[in-house]
């Protein structure tokens, strides 16, 4: 070991020492505000998983055990998988709660705080108020002297109901305590300090991780600092100690193991032990062992084990050396404790190392990892990297352990990424040998949470249950996460571009996807809303959507009137949030036509009818119009002035319709009903009486001729007149026929095979 190494390990733990050994009120308001990193050095953490500990020794209650039933709540953060079951509001409440929860019989949920109360942490249980909410009830609150400060670590009960758990400083040496908090009949809560560390020199300092049960009753756990330790100096690399009931009503604290016993030892445990079948412990340094790592970790860690010897004493084996970032991606920093599977092997986390893509003051720690330790045949462990958490997109920097469910997936919690506020995780086996990780909910670092920085618990249905130190009320919530499929729509709304009616606008399209961690099955995907017949949906969603998948529905905008239209695209699923909706909005555009200046005229043949159409737009259309006319009488024409427009959108334009209509013309005419050849005859017969004329005046012997000429010459003349009066067809032009007519003026927009249409009638009177 290089002395530049030893001389920055002491002054750290030498550091962390003073802390623990302090007053810690600054330092506990600080703690929101903390980075992983500066979390990881000031010792402000507790991670622990007591799923292995319940299964192999059930007797023993730790809280793991099931919940008695479902507690649906109202959510208070926002909508989706995450409820907000209790908000820290600071003194005299508690704040920042730092260590992992744990139900009772009846569903409700203890847990501790750093700071808040009194300054120095509180013990707190939170369960159902009967209303659908949840209340929080404050047990016990620490006052800073004898009695312990700053628990950072969780509880855990033992079969009469007691509740037990560690502080981090206070106690008859500053150096921390292990309690016990006893209920009486009235609902009060007793304290009594079963140890205060930093009794000797050689004790451990600073307990930072829950206790655990043997079957015998006698507790175990760990210290951040102390013990003896030539690697670490007078601040000691941590230890490994038990607690023995006495006989007399007290308790006998015995150190099983001092880390830092040489350059290749781990050192400072924050994370709760584990036994396995056989009775040996497990657990993890967060520094330490033969790794090199950057920045003032010495080492990146380890993974170790603790056996019982026969003679009373216990033997360390350190498992696995964590190589860190720097060295083929390895994790660096496992601040949180083990959990075994049904097989023997091991898994956890590391707060950092996995890859270069996170950094902390320039420094590239990585974004953390999820490992796997699987035993050998003669002893060894190999280390498997089942995820690397990622620097964009996902959750980083877990400081928790891991919870199996009965299918064997993995849960957890990352302090950092996403929102820089952290991200409850799910780690699936693919089949093929890998795993894949799904984010079932992250933190937005608002009301609804920031930073979760312990470990989860299931209840009986599958639900998740934890902790954030920091967002709520700026102090830390309670949360629960609920595993269920969850519908996410992008666009949330879709407002389409205005549009003439009958005329289809351009595709817009919605993006649905599963967000949440179970399949979602699709029931309907439809238009609702009052105007819904004038949008249309077509989709690629299949009848499931996987975890994670995305489907892609188009809707078109068809407007059937003018004016603003409305709809709702509606999406019903088995999410927990369906249905999801999305807003349909539009604008309908069209045109008018309608007299301006009377809609009748009266004329004469001969004459012209002029009429004015006010040809207006709506709703901003702004399209040319193609203008006819039909329904002119025999002889006449009507015409429209200008034959086509382009509206602007908002103004009114005077069309000119003018009809012309025909005179009738005189000429020679002949009688109706008189045969053409017979037109001759009456000429010639007409012409014959001219001698008539002449002879009228030569003689009286002519003279009655001559009268009888005269008078066919009348005859024809009357029939001439009688013609010309309309009495019969002639050989002259004929004009517009008398009568009443209804004329038809038609505005029509035309686009591809698409048409707008619309007319008004005009009356004409022809005299």
């Amino acid at each position: 070991m290089k002395l530049l190494q030893v001389v920055f390990v002491t002054l750290m733990l030498a550091g962390t020492l003073l802390l623990a050994q302090s007053d810690r009120v600054s330092l506990t308001n600080q703690a929101n505000g903390l980075s992983a990193a500066e979390r990881a050095r000031s010792g402000l953490r507790a991670n622990f998983s007591e799923i292995a500990q319940a299964a192999l020794f059930p007797q023993m209650r730790t809280g793991a055990g099931p919940h008695s039933r479902n507690l649906a709540v109202k959510s208070e953060a926002q909508a989706g998988l995450e409820q907000v079951l209790y908000a820290f509001q600071s003194s005299p409440d508690g704040s920042s709660p730092l260590g992992p929860l744990i139900f009772d019989s009846k569903g409700d949920l203890y847990g501790t705080t750093y700071g808040g109360g009194a300054g120095y942490g509180i013990v707190f249980e939170v369960g159902p108020n009967g209303s659908g909410g949840w209340k929080e009830t404050i047990l016990y609150t620490f006052q800073g002297g004898s009695d312990g400060a700053n628990p950072s670590a969780g509880l855990i009960f033992d079969q009469a109901g007691n509740l037990y758990g560690t502080t981090s400083a206070g106690g008859a040496n500053k150096d921390g305590t292990v309690f016990e908090l006893s209920p009486s009949g009235s609902g009060e809560w007793t304290e009594t300090v079963l140890y205060s560390f930093g009794a000797s020199s050689s004790d451990g300092v600073a307990p930072s991780s829950p206790l655990i049960f043997d079957p015998l009753g006698n507790l175990y756990g760990t210290t951040e600092l102390g013990g003896v330790s030539s690697y670490c100096g007078s601040v000691g690399c941590g230890t490994v100690f038990e607690l023995i009931r006495n006989g007399s009503g007290g308790w006998t604290e015995t150190v099983l193991y001092n880390f830092g016993a040489n350059s290749a030892d781990g050192g400072r445990p924050v994370s709760p032990l584990i036994f396995d079948r056989k009775g040996n412990l497990y657990g993890t340094t967060a520094e330490g062992g033969s790794g090199g790592c950057t920045l003032l970790f010495i080492g990146c860690g380890t993974a170790f084990e603790l056996s019982p010897k026969g003679s009373g004493g216990w033997t360390e084996t350190v498992l696995y050396n964590f190589l860190g970032g720097a060295n083929g991606q390895d994790g660096e920093g496992p601040a949180a404790g083990l959990i075994f599977d049904q097989a023997g092997n091991l898994y956890g986390t590391t707060e950092f190392g996995g890859n270069s893509g996170c950094s902390y003051s320039g420094y590239p720690l990585g974004c953390g990892t999820v490992f796997e330790l699987s035993p050998g045949g003669s002893g060894s462990w190999t280390e498997t990297i089942l995820y690397r958490f990622q620097p964009t997109n996902d959750g980083t920097n877990p400081q928790a352990g891991l919870i199996f469910d009965q299918a064997g997936n993995l849960y957890g919690t990352s302090s950092e990424g996403t929102s820089n506020a952290g991200a409850v995780f799910e780690l699936t086996p693919n089949g093929s040998g890998g795993w894949t990780e799904v984010l079932l909910y992250a933190f937005q670092g608002k009301s609804d949470g920031s930073g979760p920085n312990s470990a989860l618990i299931f209840d009986e249905s599958g639900n998740l249950y934890g902790e954030t130190g920091g967002g709520g009320a700026g102090h830390g919530v309670v949360f629960k996460v609920t595993k269920a499929s969850l519908g996410e729509l992008s666009p949330a709304s879709l407002s389409f571009p205005s549009q003439p009616v009958g005329f289809a606008a351009n595709l817009q399209a919605t993006i649905l996807k599963n967000g949440g961690s179970l399949p979602m099955t699709i029931t309907s995907i439809q238009i609702t809303g009052a105007d819904s017949s004038d949008f249309r949906q077509s989709s690629n969603c299949p009848a499931t959507l996987p975890p994670n998948s995305s489907c892609m529905i188009n809707v078109s905008f068809d407007p059937t009137t003018s004016g603003t239209r409305n709809g709702v695209l509606t999406i019903i699923d088995s999410a927990i949030n369906t249905p999801q909706t999305v807003p349909l909005t539009g604008m309908g555009q069209d045109f008018s036509m309608a007299p301006s200046s009377g809609a009748s005229a009266t004329v004469t043949p001969g004459k012209n009818a002029q009429y004015t159409i006010a040809l207006a737009p709506l709703d901003g259309f702004s399209e040319t119009v193609a203008l006819s006319c039909t329904g002119a009488p025999a002889m006449s024409t009507c015409s429209v002035s200008p034959s086509s427009w382009k509206l602007n959108g908002s103004s009114p334009t005077p069309v000119t319709v003018l009809v012309a209509t025909t005179a009738s013309s005189a000429g020679l005419i002949y009688p109706g009903g008189l045969a053409p050849t017979n037109t001759r005859i009456a000429l010639w017969l007409a012409f014959s009486g001219l001698p008539a004329v002449v002879l009228l005046g030569t003689g009286r012997k002519r003279r009655g001729s001559a009268i009888c000429g005269v008078l066919l010459l009348c005859v024809l003349s009357l029939v001439t007149m009688w013609s010309a009066c309309g009495g019969g067809s002639g050989m002259g032009g004929s004009g517009t026929p008398a009568g009443t007519y209804t004329l038809t003026v038609t505005g029509t927009y035309s686009s591809g095979s698409a048409s707008l249409e619309h007319s008004t009638k005009l009356t004409l009177v022809v005299q």
